[in-house]
C-alpha cells in the first residue's frame, strides 16, 4: 500500500473518531446521564439552605404578612369610611320625588319609578378606646408573628444540627467498625495459614467468620441509618429527600466561651428564647383584648352623612339631596353577654400569665440540664479515651499470645470486641457532648445567632 492510500485511510479514521465522539457528546447534553454526586456540605450551609428553602419557614413568613395586612386594616379603621350606592325603585302607587319646599311653593313632584345615588359618609369620633386596643393588639400581633417565625427558625436550627452531629457520629461508627472488619479479616487470612500447618483448631476459624458475620450486619446496619439520617437532613432543608448530601466535619471536644455559664445569669438569658418573647407578646394582647371588651359598655360616636341627588320617572324633577349628623350607639342592656366577655377576656390574661411563668421555669432547667449534660459528657470522653488506649493494647497482647501459642482466639475475640465497643463509647461521647452543646444552645435561643457568626460546622470560640 503506498503512501498517498495510508494517508487517506488515516484521514477518515480521525474523522470517524471526531463524528463518534461529538455524537457522544451531543447524546450527553440531550440526555444526560442519571448520576447522583454526593455533595458535600457544611453544617453552616445546611442551616443556612434550610432558613431559605424550608416550607415552613417560607409558611411563618408569610404569617407575617398577613398579619402585617391586618395591621393596616385595623389603621384603616380610623379614617373616614364612604360608600358610593345608586338605587331604582318601582312603587305600585305613585310617590313623592320632589317634596314641598315652602307654602305656594312649586307643588310636589310624584312618581312610580324613583332613582338615586350618591356617597354615604362614616367618620368614627369614639367608640370607647375600642378602635385603638384593636390597633394596639394587631400591632402586637404582627411583632408575635415574627417571633413565631424566630422560633421556628430556632427549632428548625436546632433538628438540622442534632441530624447533622448524627451523621458525623454514625461516620465515626462506621469507620470504626470497618477498621475492625480489616482487623478481623486479616486475623481470618492468618489463621486460615495457621489451619493448614495444623497450629490452630477448625473451630477457632468458625468463631473467626461468625464474627466476620455479625460485624458485617453492624455495618450494613450502620450505613442504613446514615441513608436515613442523610434522607431526614435533605427534608428539614427543604429539598428532596433523595438528595445525596455528604455531611463534613468532626466531633469535637472544645472548651468555648459560650458553654460556662454562671447560674445566677441564666434567669436573665433566657428572656432571649423566641418562644418567651412570644409568650410575653401574647400576655400582652390577652391584656389589652380585656380594655377592648370593656369598651363595648361606653358610647360609639359615628360622624355620618350623605350627599346625592334623586329623580323620577325619565328622571325628571331630579334634585340635590344631602344630610349630615352625629350618631350616638349606647348599649342598655345585653343579657350579660358584655360581662362574660370582660370575664372571658381577663381568665385568658390570666392563662397566658400562668404558661409564660411555667415557661420561664421550664426555660431555666433546660439550660441546667444542658449544661450537666456538657459536664456528664466531657467526664466520659477523658475516661473513654484512656479506655480505647487500655482496649487496645490489650488487643495487641491477646493476639500476640494467641501467635504464639499462648492464648486463645476467643480471647482475642473478645478483647477486640471490648477495644471496639471503647471507641463507639467514645464516640458517643463525644456525640453526646455536642448535642449537649446544642441542647444549650437551643434553651438560650441562640442557635441561628451562633450559626450566623460560625465559619464551619464547630461553633466553639476559644
Amino acid at each position: 500500500m503506498d503512501l498517498k492510500a495510508m494517508s487517506k485511510k488515516k484521514s477518515i479514521k480521525i474523522k470517524v473518531e471526531i463524528l463518534s465522539s461529538l455524537s457522544i457528546f451531543l447524546f450527553l447534553i440531550v440526555c444526560p446521564l442519571n448520576i447522583s454526586l454526593a455533595r458535600t456540605i457544611t453544617l453552616k450551609a445546611a442551616i443556612e439552605t434550610a432558613l431559605k428553602e424550608s416550607p415552613v419557614i417560607r409558611a411563618k413568613q408569610q404569617l407575617i404578612s398577613s398579619k402585617h395586612e391586618e395591621l393596616g386594616e385595623a389603621k384603616g379603621a380610623f379614617l373616614p369610611n364612604i360608600d358610593l350606592y345608586g338605587t331604582y325603585t318601582r312603587t305600585s302607587d305613585p310617590q313623592v320625588v320632589v317634596p314641598i319646599k315652602s307654602f305656594h311653593g312649586t307643588p310636589p313632584t310624584f312618581s312610580r319609578d324613583l332613582y338615586s345615588g350618591g356617597l354615604d359618609i362614616r367618620i368614627p369620633i369614639y367608640e370607647g378606646g375600642r378602635l385603638r386596643s384593636n390597633l394596639k393588639i394587631k400591632e402586637l400581633e404582627e411583632a408575635l408573628s415574627k417571633e413565631v417565625l424566630n422560633l421556628t427558625q430556632e427549632e428548625l436550627a436546632y433538628l438540622i444540627r442534632a441530624v447533622f452531629y448524627q451523621c458525623l457520629y454514625l461516620d465515626t461508627l462506621l469507620e470504626a467498625q470497618e477498621e475492625t472488619l480489616s482487623a478481623l479479616k486479616r486475623l481470618r487470612e492468618d489463621s486460615k495459614k495457621r489451619l493448614e500447618v495444623g497450629r490452630v483448631r477448625p473451630v477457632d476459624l468458625m468463631r473467626i467468620d461468625a464474627q466476620l458475620k455479625d460485624q458485617e450486619a453492624q455495618i450494613i446496619n450502620t450505613k442504613e441509618a446514615r441513608v436515613r439520617a442523610r434522607h431526614l437532613l435533605s427534608r428539614l432543608m427543604g429539598l428532596s429527600p433523595n438528595e445525596d448530601l455528604e455531611p463534613t466535619g468532626a466531633l469535637h471536644d472544645v472548651v468555648g466561651r459560650e458553654y460556662e455559664i454562671q447560674l445566677a445569669d441564666i434567669p436573665k438569658l433566657i428572656e432571649d428564647r423566641p418562644d418567651i418573647k412570644r409568650a410575653i407578646h401574647e400576655v400582652k394582647i390577652k391584656k389589652e383584648a380585656i380594655r377592648l371588651e370593656k369598651g363595648l359598655n361606653y358610647p360609639a360616636l359615628d360622624l355620618v352623612g350623605n350627599y346625592g341627588r334623586r329623580a323620577g320617572s325619565g328622571f325628571d324633577s331630579d334634585e340635590e339631596v344631602w344630610n349630615a349628623g352625629i350618631k350616638v350607639n349606647l348599649n342598655i342592656f345585653s343579657g350579660g353577654v358584655i360581662t362574660h366577655r370582660i370575664r372571658r377576656a381577663r381568665y385568658e390574661y390570666l392563662e397566658k400569665e400562668s404558661e409564660l411563668k411555667d415557661l420561664r421555669l421550664r426555660a431555666i432547667q433546660e439550660v441546667k440540664d444542658a449544661l450537666s449534660k456538657i459536664k456528664e459528657a466531657r467526664a466520659r470522653i477523658e475516661a473513654k479515651r484512656k479506655a480505647v488506649e487500655s482496649a487496645r493494647e490489650s488487643f495487641r497482647i491477646e493476639r500476640l499470645r494467641y501467635e504464639t501459642g499462648a492464648g486463645t482466639i476467643t480471647d482475642v475475640l473478645l478483647q477486640q470486641a471490648e477495644w471496639l465497643n471503647q471507641k463507639a463509647g467514645l464516640t458517643r461521647a463525644l456525640y453526646d457532648l455536642e448535642m449537649g452543646k446544642a441542647e444549650l444552645d437551643r434553651a438560650l435561643g441562640r442557635t441561628v445567632e451562633l450559626m450566623e457568626l460560625s465559619t464551619g460546622g464547630n461553633h466553639d470560640k476559644s
